[in-house]
Formats: C-alpha cells, structure tokens, sequence
C-alpha cells in the first residue's frame, strides 16, 4: 500500500483529485454536528522574541468506529489510511513557519500541502452544502463555494460576503436556504479566511490518536509609548479558527522579566470569556464543553516584572536624594578635599547603570525600551554631577573663594537635582503600574445587545474597516467571528468584544434580513472607589451609545449596503 504523503506505485502524486474529493466527502460528517470525537485539546504558546511566537497545538482525539478509510488494508489485519480534520491553519502561508507535525510516538508526519488543504475544504463545504440542500449543488453554486475555500483570505471573504448578501440570480434561493443553516454559515465564514489542515494517518481500525502541530507565527500586537515606559500592560493576542473539542484548554508563558496580569479567552458559543489574573508566569485557561466553540481567541496583558522597576526606582531615588544632600551641603563640599562627595554620585549611577543593561529576551528589552531610556537618563545626571564635583578643585579656605565655588555647584546640582526628581517621579509611575495587576482595582463585565437591520457581515466588514468605532476606543483586532475594541486610559483598561449573530437566533421571519449584535464589556480599574465605579457606568453607557449609533447607521443605509471593499 502506498505512502498516504508519497508518490504510490504509479508514479502519481497521492492526493490525486479523486483522493480530494473523497477526502472532502468523508471528513463532511465529521465537521457537521461539531467536533465532539476530539476528546482534547490543547495550545501552548511560547513568545521568542518581540517578533514570533512558538505555537503547538495538541490535539487528543478518536475517530468514530463507523468511520470509513480514505483507502482500505489489503488484507485483513493490515493497515488502512484514515483522514482526520483535527486543525485549521490561516491562508497565509508566509506568516507561518517552522512546521513540524507529530503523533503520540514522536514520528515525525509530513503535511499535506496548502493548495491540497484549500482544495479539500472546497469540497468539505460542497458536500455540506449537499446536506443542508438534499441534493449536490449547481455547478455555479459548487464552483463558487470552492473558489472561496480555495482563494486568498481576502477575497475570499469577500465572496461570502457576496454569497450572503447578493448572491446570482441562477442560486439566490439556493443561497438562502444555505443561509439558514448556521453551521454550514460558520463553515463558509471560516474556510473564506482559513484552511482545514486534514491529518492522513496509518491505522488498522480508527483508534485515539494524539497529533502535535508545532510553527511560529508574528506577534500581532503594537508597541506604544505608554507600554514601553511600563506604564501600560502589553497586549498579545493569539487567533485559532478552530477550538472545537469536548475541553479546550490553553496555555502561555512569559518571557524573563515579565509577568502576565490577565488573559481572556473567548469563542463563538460562549458569551462569557475564561478569565485569569494575577502576577503569573505561566496561565492556564480552560473550556470545557468545546465541541461547538468554533474560533477562539486568546488575549494576554504582560507587564514588567518588579524587579526592573524596583531597581531603576532605587537608583533614581538614591541619585535625587545624594543631588539634594550635595546641593545642600555644597560649602562642606568646596572646602573638602577628599574625593568622598564625588563616590556618593558615583554609586547610584553605577546602580542605574546596571539596572538599566540590555535582557537576555528581546521582548522585555523592547518593552523597557523607554524606560531604560529615563534610566541612563538618571545614571548621565549623576555622572555629571559626579565630575562637575571632582572638577571643583582641591579645598578652598578664602571666605570669597569658598563662596564662588559653592554658587557654582549648586549653579549645577539644583537644576541636576530637578531633572533627577522629574525621571524619579515617571519611574514611580512605572513601578507602581507595573505592580498593579488586573485584579487590584475595581472592575465589571457586562453585555449588551441590539438587532441590527443590516446583514452581520456587512457590519462585521465596516467595522473593520475603522468606518463604525465606540467614542474613544480603537480597533485592536479582528477576525471572522469577533471584532476587538481597546482604550487605555490613566485611570483603566477598557474592552469590547463586538459579536453578530444571525437573526433567526432571536427573533421572528420579520427580523429575517439583519443581525444581532452581541457586545461584551469589560472594564479593569487602576484607580478605586468611586471613581472606578463611575468609570465602569459610563463605559457601559459608550457601549449603548455605540449601539443605537450603528442601528442609526443601519436605517440609512440602502437594502443592499455596499461595502467598504466593492463600494
């Protein structure tokens, strides 16, 4: 029997088109009803560097024993090919790298390629699609749900989008009966942006079987100011278009010299997210009843552990207070002649000097990138100070004379004592800041919701498109099934997690052509009390602004919205 990843015996490619198809029909039933046959899975994530990300993807799952094989043993007793759709990877190949495929022994599998997967999630969706109608789709029809699985992630979208909202004339009704079911509707969505990657494995009848996917990725997050001075957590979010299983448990470490102070994990089924907070190295998130999750998407806060800002604050603190003493006592200095004065500036500078080297992680030396700025800052001050001290000359006795050197060392040490004291003070920020995790003050979670008389993808597509924002929030990120909005402020961190739904979920036939909106606020306080409380409302009150603005939106537009891309 041939090698399910080598040519066989005719000198032929496996995977021929025949294989594709079969491929397609047989893992159909296995993405229907949700992935309840994967027993387990489990994501690790590993950040490198400040621009990739390790990923490995555990998936722990057993085959249904009325499954059949892709090719049958030749004899009884031999072994048989099955094909399991246990991962779905992104289409974009060259944001992705360093793929290595494992089963439970350590044997290393080979990977059917891209253009493979994209041609069998084609032909899964074709085969669903001949479910949910009773009968093969036209060829028009088929052609078009296969050019979506098998285009860029861009177009691809945009021809769901094209499939929901405006479909042919030749299948509009055909369309709309697809429409209807909300799990091919989650099939299309997800193969529109992303591929199937189908397992083929040896096996003499379908068993558990343990597969690991391991590649690194590019970091999407953003550095700002405020985050490389430690004044505001850095955020990392990590998308996986399929979760499904019957527990879903996910995992991060962070890098030396940073600590995680929240992680959020959310998919399409639950309104509630998995929420940790602490000042932890590692976090663990768990989900259990997965099988129908759909996407996922993993949020991480990370911030600078204590001990760079407990140091920088100590050296900035000790540099300020010998500043003012010399400032102080400046007529002592001028007629000492020992080099006693200049050793006391020469310390603190030599702390913040080696508080302030380079980490051994690049993400953490990026992160304190601005902070180990004002850290030199403090440490070039008191070297200054330090030779300004020694350059003052031998002890002076002349009462005219002693008074001429003391004016000129505080002519120096008072305005080097004030830059001092203006670093000291945006460390403190730093260290208090960076102490505070996401639990420590005040917060709330809540959700709003409102009916939409605009398609959801239409939505989904001008909200990307930075055309529909909340006031004073920005577009953090985005996927096919949820839109990300951020604001960080002095006093807290504020998101919302914008989902829609289809509305023959809510309500009746009236409601048949728009969309509810599904809004979840959270809002994590840095200030207490009062203040925290009064925050949190008035975030609730932007949420149920920002509503009533998009169904204001949604009555102007005309029945068929043009979208920002076929506008």
């Amino acid at each position: 029997m041939s090698d399910p990843h080598e040519p066989d015996g005719e000198g032929h490619r496996f995977l021929t088109s025949e294989r594709i198809e079969r491929v397609g029909e047989l893992i159909e039933p296995l993405l229907r009803d949700g992935l309840s046959w994967v027993e387990r899975r489990k994501e690790s994530v590993v950040i490198l560097d400040d621009t990739a990300l390790r990923r490995q993807i555990s998936v722990d799952f057993t085959l249904r024993s009325s499954t059949p094989a892709l090719v049958e043993a030749p004899e009884p007793g031999d072994e048989a090919i099955y094909c399991a759709p246990v991962f779905a990877l992104p289409k974009a190949p060259s944001n992705l790298m360093a793929f290595d495929l494992q089963d439970e022994s350590g044997k290393s599998l080979r990977l059917v390629s891209r253009s493979d997967n994209a041609n069998i999630s084609g032909k899964a969706l074709r085969a669903m699609a001949a479910r949910v109608l009773g009968h093969e789709p036209d060829g028009d029809l088929g052609d078009e749900l296969e050019l979506i699985a098998r285009a860029s992630a861009d177009e691809g979208e945009q021809r769901a989008l094209r499939l929901e909202q405006r479909p042919a004339e030749g299948y509009a009704e055909k369309a709309a009966k697809l429409m209807k079911d909300d799990r091919f509707r989650w099939l299309l969505s997800t193969f529109a942006h992303s591929s199937i990657l189908v397992v083929l494995f040896r096996s003499v009848s379908p068993r558990r079987k343990l597969i690991k996917l391991t590649f690194e990725q590019p970091i999407e997050s953003e550095l700002r100011t405020r985050a490389s001075l430690g004044w505001d957590p850095y955020r990392v979010w990590v998308d996986s278009p399929l979760v499904e299983a019957r527990t879903y448990h996910f995992e991060a470490e962070a890098p030396p010299g940073l600590r995680i102070t929240e992680a959020r994990l959310s998919d399409d089924a639950h309104s509630d997210p998995v929420v940790d907070h602490g000042f932890l190295r590692r976090i663990h998130l768990y989900r259990d009843d997965a099988s129908s999750a759909g996407a996922g998407t993993a949020m991480m806060w990370l911030r600078v552990s204590s001990n760079f800002a407990g140091g920088a604050l100590t050296a900035a603190m000790l540099t300020f207070l010998a500043l003012t003493a010399c400032s102080i006592f400046a007529e002592k200095i001028a007629t000492n002649p020992s080099s006693a004065p200049a050793l006391l500036l020469f310390l603190p500078a030599f702390i913040a000097t080696y508080v302030a080297r380079p980490d051994q992680h690049p993400l953490t030396s990026r992160l304190l990138s601005r902070a180990r700025t004002l850290l030199m800052g403090v440490a070039f001050i008191a070297y200054v100070a330090a030779a300004r001290v020694v350059l003052s000359g031998g002890a002076v006795h002349e009462q005219k004379a002693v008074a001429d050197a003391t004016g000129g060392l505080r002519w120096w040490l008072i305005p080097l004592a004030f830059l001092a004291f203006c670093l000291m003070v945006a460390l403190s920020v730093t260290y208090v800041r960076g102490r505070r995790t996401a639990g420590s003050g005040k917060g709330s979670h809540y959700a709003e919701s409102a009916f939409v008389a605009v398609p959801r993808n239409a939505v989904h597509t001008f909200m990307k498109a930075g055309s529909l924002l909340p006031e004073g929030y920005e577009l953090a990120h985005h996927d096919a099934e949820e839109i990300l909005f951020i604001r960080s402020a002095w006093h807290g961190d504020s998101t919302l997690v914008v989902r829609a739904s289809a509305a023959e979920q809510h309500g009746g036939a009236e409601q048949r052509d728009g969309c509810w909106l599904q809004v979840q606020g959270a809002y994590s306080s840095r200030s207490l009390g009062l203040l925290a409380r009064a925050r949190a409302r008035k975030d609730r009150a932007t949420t149920r602004l920002f509503l009533e603005s998009i169904q204001a939106w949604a009555t102007k537009m005309p029945e068929t919205p043009e979208t920002p891309e076929t506008a």
